[in-house]
């Protein structure tokens, strides 16, 4: 199935439990460290959802999907979920989580580098102490 232009809320709510799940299956807090693997890429967020990335644009939209999953999130008092989701052969997020991260004023405008490095740093350590495995 090809990616859709827009998600019901259903599709929002699957994606999310998708990415709640594998953080807490891969990951964990120790005496303060993380352990742990708890990232997805984004073709595992289209695999899981049954979508098929075919050109850039079905790509974008997955990561809208993720963006909309951290909307949600965030709307109720919890971290940036997307901050989980990288791309595959960078390991890194895409620039839709530092976009967010603007939007939501947890970055300035022109936050540097560093900034969204640290940003996304936290968000995740965030996410999997919420998330992840028995945490110590």
């Amino acid at each position: 199935m090809s990616v859709p232009h827009e998600f019901t809320e259903t599709e929002v709510i699957k994606a999310r439990d998708f990415l709640r799940g594998r953080v807490h299956e891969k990951s964990k807090i120790i005496m303060g460290a993380l352990t742990g693997n708890p990232f997805v890429s984004y073709g595992e967020v289209a695999k899981y959802m049954g979508y098929e990335i075919e050109t850039e644009w079905d790509g974008d939209r997955v990561g809208n999907l993720v963006g909309a999953v951290s909307y949600m999130e965030h709307a109720c008092g919890n971290p940036l979920l997307s901050a989980v989701v990288v791309v595959a052969a960078t390991q890194t997020p895409g620039k839709g989580l530092y976009n967010l991260g603007k939007e939501l004023e947890f970055l300035k405008d022109d936050a540097d580098m560093i900034a969204e490095l640290t940003f996304w740093k936290d968000q995740v350590f965030s996410i999997v102490k919420r998330w992840g495995g028995h945490n110590s």
